[in-house]
């Protein structure tokens, strides 16, 4: 019985919302990476990935493309998003 850990709490170790995450209903940009694959981006703005790769081609979302792929850039998401 020495050697019996005692149990934690149970949320200990569990993340806490944040409380202003919830007034504003947006999501935490800056536990994003800096780029964000668009479907990624897609899950991210409650539309399909078809959608978010038009808007990508339309000019619509801010994105880069990097080794054949396209990702959004988070930063200038955030700056869209709270512009509408």
């Amino acid at each position: 019985m020495d050697n019996v850990t005692p149990l934690s709490p149970p949320d200990e170790g569990l993340s806490r919302p944040d409380p202003q995450a919830g007034k504003s209903g947006m999501t935490d940009f800056d536990g994003l990476p800096v780029l964000i694959a668009v479907p990624g981006a897609a899950e991210l703005l409650g539309i399909s990935r078809a959608a978010a790769y038009r808007y990508a081609e339309a000019g619509e979302l801010p994105v880069k493309r990097l080794g054949g792929r396209i990702f959004v850039v988070r930063d200038r998401l955030r700056d869209l998003l709270e512009a509408a």
